[in-house]
C-alpha cells in the first residue's frame, strides 16, 4: 500500500470512528460539541503537518481515540 491508499484508508477510519460515537446512544449536547471541536482540532493538525507521513500518523492517532470513545462510551 502506497502513501496515498494509506491516508485514503486513514481517512475513512477516522471518519467511520467519529461517527460510531457520534451514534452512541445517551450522547447530550455538549459531549457531540466537544467531538466537534477535535474534529476541528485534527483539520487544523492535518492543515499544518509538514508531510503526507506525518498526516498519516495524526489520522491513525485520531482513530484510535475516536474508536476508543466509541467502544468505552462517553464519561460524563
Amino acid at each position: 500500500m502506497d502513501l496515498t491508499d494509506a491516508l485514503s484508508a486513514a481517512e475513512r477510519n477516522v471518519l467511520a470512528a467519529f461517527q460510531r460515537c457520534v451514534a452512541l446512544p445517551g450522547a447530550i449536547r455538549r459531549e457531540l460539541d466537544a467531538l466537534n471541536e477535535q474534529l476541528e482540532s485534527l483539520r487544523a493538525a492535518l492543515r499544518a503537518a509538514p508531510t503526507d507521513a506525518r498526516r498519516l500518523e495524526i489520522m491513525e492517532s485520531a482513530a484510535r481515540i475516536f474508536s476508543d470513545i466509541a467502544k468505552k462510551g462517553f464519561m460524563s
